[in-house]
């Protein structure tokens, strides 16, 4: 059976344009029969499997070259390596974005590469200190344990506002959530006073907080 332009148009959407550009570059052989060309079931198949590849990035350069017999897993792996590259940089600028969208601001960048976005991101957590730094002296800290003990124990959002008062920053409930989430989970000084397991419920309830 054989397939005209319009049909491969309507149900691949793969458009008269495509196949000229797929033509020019080599990727299809040309229709030298100076009428309307058309196409059996293995071209679709040639045809499909070049849309997909330019989908995922893959330079007409490529599709040729896998076409004429190149390995198909090296090429895919050389893909890999950018698409990861691309997407490590692009997850560094949604965690910028998520700092300026918390703290309203622009976090410091004066010692990180204007393009490093993973570096400026990790500054921007730093800025907001542990909780136990920011305890001044023995008593603040025992305060701030006790609190969490209890909120342990009740849940009682009361408790969170106790935390929120001796704790918060700039009166932004979002920056206390984070700050405590971000700490309650990754520094080891609350998880040998609590435990794995009760870190992992006290993050989960303050994550609540102001909801």
């Amino acid at each position: 059976m054989k397939y005209k332009v319009k049909w491969i148009e309507n149900h691949m959407s793969i458009t008269r344009n495509m196949i000229r550009r797929y033509e020019k570059k080599g990727v299809i052989l040309r229709n030298e029969k100076g009428k309307d060309r058309e196409f059996d079931e293995d071209d679709l198949i040639q045809l499909w499997n070049i849309r997909v590849m330019v989908s995922l990035g893959f330079s007409l350069d490529d599709v040729k070259e896998v076409l004429c017999g190149s390995n198909l897993r090296e090429v895919s792996e050389k893909r890999l390596r950018v698409l990861k590259e691309e997407y490590r940089d692009l997850q560094g600028k949604i965690n910028f974005l998520n700092v300026v969208k918390i703290t309203g601001e622009m976090p410091s960048c004066f010692k990180v590469s204007a393009n490093n976005f993973e570096e400026i991101y990790n500054l921007g957590l730093i800025q907001y200190v542990s909780p136990f730094e920011r305890a001044k002296d023995i008593w603040a800290l025992m305060d701030m344990l006790q609190l969490l003990e209890k909120l342990c124990n009740t849940s009682d959002k009361k408790i969170m506002d106790e935390l929120y008062e001796w704790f918060g920053i700039g009166n932004d409930r979002e920056i206390f959530v984070q700050v405590f989430e971000t700490y309650l989970l990754c520094d080891e000084r609350f998880e040998e006073i609590f435990g794995k397991e009760k870190c992992c419920e006290l993050s989960a309830l303050i994550a609540t907080y102001g909801k």
